[in-house]
């Protein structure tokens, strides 16, 4: 759903409600709006984007100990990796749907930050494991993205 909103439009997106079900207030000023949008379009990419890189290294390390152990793996540790699988992929999602948004709202900084991460998180999507960069990696892009929307928003430190 968050793409069909992303190629409609500013007037539609905020009228719809703000990133991940919170709805902007109906007694706001309409001037207010974009900006309350977009300040919690900041929480939810960097809450989204923490998710997603926690998930990521929590399976890099659980898939680093199956490949390590001489033992086959147990039931209970398959089934931690398919979760952390599976909530990266969650994260990842809600991640996109961010940015798209966020593409609408924020500046060409945000935008060619966004660009930069999706094109690396290309890139490492096909690596196997030994390949993969250091998970500073990814923070370092959050923090770039996160840093131009806070700019932006005048929030910077």
């Amino acid at each position: 759903m968050r793409r069909m909103l992303a190629g409609c439009g500013l007037a539609l997106l905020l009228s719809a409600g703000a990133p991940n079900g919170a709805h902007a207030q109906p007694v706001e000023a309409a001037a207010n709006i974009p900006l309350r949008y977009q300040l919690e379009l900041f929480r939810s990419t960097a809450q989204d984007f923490a998710a997603y890189v926690s998930n990521w290294s929590r399976l890099i390390a659980v898939s680093k100990a199956i490949e390590a152990s001489k033992e086959a793996p147990d039931g209970a540790l398959l089934a931690r990796k398919e979760r952390y699988v599976v909530n990266r992929d969650e994260a990842k999602d809600r991640l996109g749907g961010d940015m798209e948004q966020a593409r609408l709202v924020f500046g060409p900084d945000v935008r060619q930050g966004i660009e930069a991460f999706e094109e690396f998180n290309r890139k490492i999507s096909v690596e196997v494991l030994e390949k993969l960069p250091p998970i500073e990696e990814w923070e370092n892009h959050g923090r770039k993205i996160l840093a131009a929307m806070a700019q932006e928003l005048g929030i910077a430190r």
